[in-house]
C-alpha cells in the first residue's frame, strides 16, 4: 500500500477522535464517525451534563455488573472527551462487553476500536471488530452504526494487509447506501485496496470468493491487469466485463480510474526515445533496463496492439540537453531516461520540457522544483526501507536491530528505516553493516546480538560466587525484530547465523533484494520465515516479461524497472490528473504524487519451507 493511502486509512481513526471530541463537548459522550467527511453523530442512550470521570469510576468500584460495566464505558467516553485517551484505553479494557446493553455495546465497540487504532494498538482493534458475537449482534444495531462498523473493518483490515476481509467489509458497506457519491467513494477505495495485491494473490482470492460481489471485484481487477499494457485493449476488456457482470455493483459505478482510463487512449505516445549510457560503468545496468523496455514492448505487440517506435540514444559523454532536443526534433513524443543522476539533474533545471521525461533515477532533493513534464522513477531502496518500517510498526514491532551492506545504498536504506521507524515512536537498539564480500557473518552478528555480554555476565557471577554455573549463552532481549538488506546468497548465510546465535524467534523484515525471482527451495530453506517487500514480477510465475535466469540478482529488478518505464508512458497523464490513481507494475503499485516523484509500494511475501508465498504474514506460522 502506498504511504499516502496507508496514512489515509490510519489518519481516519485519529480524525474520528478529533471530530468526536469537538462535537460532543456538550453531552460528554464519545461517538466515532468513520469516513473522511463528518456526517451527523448518532446519539447514544446515555447522556450526562459535565460529570467527572473520576466520580464515575468511584461509583464503578462499588457497583456490580452490569451497572459496573456501563459506568466504566461512560467514564472512558468522558476521558476521551477530556483528552485523556491513555486513561480511556485502560478504562475501556476493564469493561466486560457481554454486560452492556445493545446500544452501549455498539458505542463501546466503535469507540474503543477507533481509539485503539489511534494509539497504534492495531491488533486490539482487530480483536474488537472481528469477534463473532459482534457480527451477530451488529445486525440489530441502528443502520448508521452498522455502516460505521463496516467502514472501520474495511479501513483496519486494509491497513493490516488483510485484503479479503477488507473487501468483504467494503462491499457490504456499499450495499447499505443509495447515495451515488458514497457508493463511488467506496468503489474507489475497494480499487485502491485491490491494487496492492499481487496477481497470484488476486487469483487465489478470486478462486476462494464465496459471494458474487467479491468474485466480480477480483475478476475485474484481474481483467484490468491482463490488458493494462494497451489502453485500447484495456477499454475493450472492461466493456466485456460489464456485459458479463451486468448486475454487479461495480458495473453500474466503475472505479474512477477505470472510467477515466477510457479517455486516455488517444494520448499514447507513438514514438519513444531512450536516453541511456551504452558504454562505461553504467552500460550493464542500462542494457538491462533497455532489455526490460523492449520485452514489454514486444509483449504489447504479441497481444495484437500497436506499439510505439523506439529510438535509443547513447548518453555517454553527451550533452544531455542537446540529446533531448535532438530526440524531440526527430519526432519523439516521450523520453525514458537518462539513468545517471547527474544528467537527470541537468534536465530538471530546464525552464520547460516540450515532451515528458521519465528519468530512471531520483534526485537527492525530494522537494526540488522541476518542470511540469519531468518525472522521476527508480528502484529506491529508501522507499522500501520506509515501507518495511511502517509494516513492522503496524505489526506491533517497537524495537529494532538493523543489518545492511556497507555500501552507499545500504547505508541509505539504514537511514530511511531508522527515520521512518523512529517517526512512529519505534526504537533502534543497534545497527551494523557488513562488507559485500563477507563469507562468515559471525563477527558482525554476534556483537549485534550482544551474545558475548551474556557470557561475560555469567563469568563475572561465577567469579563472584566462586563456583561454576550451568549456563547457555543467549542474545539481547530488548528487541523484537531485525531489518535486513541482503541479496539471496548473503541472506542464506545471515539467517542461519542469526538462528545460531539464538535469534531464531526474531521476525526479520527484508527488502526485495532478498529474492530475485528464481525458485530454489533447497537453498531458500535457509531464508525461512523472512518477510520481505516483493517485486510483483517475482511472485507471478505466469508473467511473460521476466529476465533470463543467468542475469545476476543485482540486475534482475532493473529489467522490471525498464518494463514498467515503458508501460507507464500511456498512463502517466491519467495518473497525474486523478488523485490516488495507481498502476500495477512489475516493480510494485505505482502512484504519481504532485511532485512527479513516482512512488512505488510493493506487496509483501515471506519464505516458508523454501518457497515464497504472497501476503503480509503479520502472524508467525
Amino acid at each position: 500500500m502506498t504511504p499516502s493511502v496507508l496514512l489515509c486509512f490510519r489518519s481516519r481513526f485519529r480524525t474520528y477522535l478529533r471530530t468526536s471530541i469537538a462535537a460532543l463537548c456538550t453531552c460528554g459522550v464519545l461517538l466515532l464517525v468513520p469516513g473522511c467527511a463528518s456526517p451527523p453523530l448518532p446519539q447514544a442512550e446515555y447522556t450526562t451534563a459535565t460529570p467527572k470521570a473520576a466520580d464515575i469510576l468511584t461509583q464503578a468500584d462499588s457497583a456490580q455488573s452490569p451497572e459496573r460495566d456501563e459506568l466504566l464505558a461512560k467514564a472512558a467516553a468522558i476521558q476521551v472527551n477530556s483528552g485523556d485517551t491513555n486513561a480511556a484505553l485502560e478504562t475501556y479494557g476493564k469493561v466486560n462487553p457481554a454486560m452492556l446493553s445493545r446500544q452501549m455495546l455498539a458505542d463501546y465497540v466503535l469507540n474503543y476500536a477507533a481509539l485503539a487504532v489511534a494509539h497504534d494498538e492495531f491488533f486490539l482493534a482487530r480483536e474488537l471488530l472481528g469477534k463473532p458475537a459482534i457480527n451477530q449482534q451488529s445486525a440489530q444495531w441502528p443502520a448508521s452504526q452498522q455502516a460505521q462498523l463496516l467502514r472501520l473493518r474495511g479501513d483496519l483490515f486494509a491497513l493490516l494487509g488483510e485484503t479479503s476481509a477488507s473487501i468483504t467489509a467494503y462491499t457490504q458497506l456499499a450495499r447499505t447506501t443509495n447515495d451515488t457519491g458514497a457508493i463511488q467513494d467506496i468503489h474507489d477505495t475497494i480499487w485502491r485496496v485491490l491494487n496492492h495485491s499481487s496477481n497470484q494473490h488476486l487469483l487465489e482470492l478470486h478462486n476462494a470468493a464465496t459471494t458474487r460481489d467479491l468474485k466480480g471485484w477480483y475478476q475485474l481487477a484481474l481483467v484490468s491487469r491482463r490488458e493494462q499494457s494497451n489502453l485500447s485493449h484495456h477499454q475493450q476488456a472492461i466493456t466485456q466485463w460489464q456485459q458479463d457482470w451486468v448486475d454487479h455493483p461495480a458495473s453500474l459505478a466503475l472505479p474512477s480510474f477505470i472510467t477515466r482510463a477510457s479517455t486516455g487512449v488517444e494520448r499514447v505516445p507513438q514514438k519513444l526515445a531512450l536516453l541511456l549510457p551504452l558504454q562505461g560503468p553504467y552500460a550493464t545496468a542500462a542494457s538491462t533496463i533497455r532489455d526490460g523496455i523492449m520485452a514489454s514492448l514486444f509483449n504489447t505487440q504479441r497481444s495484437g496492439a500497436t506499439a510505439p517506435k523506439v529510438e535509443v540514444y547513447d548518453t555517454t559523454g553527451e550533452d544531455i540537453v542537446a540529446l533531448y532536443q535532438r530526440a524531440v526534433s526527430e519526432g519523439a513524443e516521450a523520453v525514458i531516461g537518462p539513468l545517471r543522476r547527474e544528467q537527470l539533474e541537468v534536465l530538471s533545471r530546464q525552464p520547460a520540457l516540450p515532451i515528458p521525461v521519465t528519468g530512471l533515477n531520483y534526485l537527492d532533493q525530494e522537494t526540488a522544483q522541476t518542470p511540469g513534464n519531468f518525472y522521476q522513477f527508480g528502484l529506491s531502496v529508501a522507499d522500501e526501507a520506509s515501507q518495511a518500517a511502517r509494516r513492522a510498526w503496524i505489526e506491533g514491532r517497537r524495537s529494532a536491530l538493523i543489518l545492511v551492506p556497507d555500501t552507499t545504498w545500504g547505508l541509505r536504506a539504514r537511514d530511511a528505516f531508522e527515520q521512518a521507524f523512529r517517526a512512529n515512536g519505534g526504537r533502534i537498539a543497534a545497527a551494523a553493516s557488513y562488507e559485500m564480500g563477507l563469507k562468515d557473518f559471525s563477527s558482525v552478528i554476534r556483537p549485534l546480538l550482544l551474545v558475548d555480554q551474556s557470557s561475560a555476565r555469567v563469568n563475572e557471577l561465577q567469579r563472584t560466587l566462586g563456583k561454576a554455573l550451568e549456563h547457555a549463552p543467549n542474545r539481547r532481549q530488548d528487541v523484537d525484530m531485525i531489518f535486513l538488506v541482503a541479496y539471496p546468497n548473503q541472506g542464506r548465510q545471515i539467517k542461519p547465523t542469526l538462528d545460531f546465535f539464538y535469534a531464531h524467534d526474531l521476525p526479520v523484515y527484508a527488502t526485495s533484494h532478498i529474492y530475485a525471482g528464481i525458485e530454489d527451495p533447497r537453498r531458500d530453506n535457509d531464508l525461512d520465515r523472512i518477510r520481505f517487500t516483493a517485486m510483483p514480477w517475482t511472485l507471478d510465475a505466469d508473467t511473460e516479461v521476466r529476465p533470463g535466469k543467468d542475469l545476476a540478482p543485482a540486475f534482475r529488478h532493473l529489467f522490471a524497472l525498464g518494463a514498467d518505464a515503458y508501460q507507464l508512458q500511456q498512463w502517466l497523464g491519467l495518473m497525474d490528473t486523478l488523485n490516488d490513481a495507481t498502476f500495477n507494475g512489475y516493480t510494485g503499485t505505482l502512484t504519481v504524487p504532485t511532485n512527479h516523484r513516482i512512488r512505488r509500494e510493493q506487496p509483501w511475501a515471506r519464505f516458508r519451507n523454501g518457497k515464497v508465498y504472497p501476503g503480509s504474514g503479520f502472524r508467525d506460522d
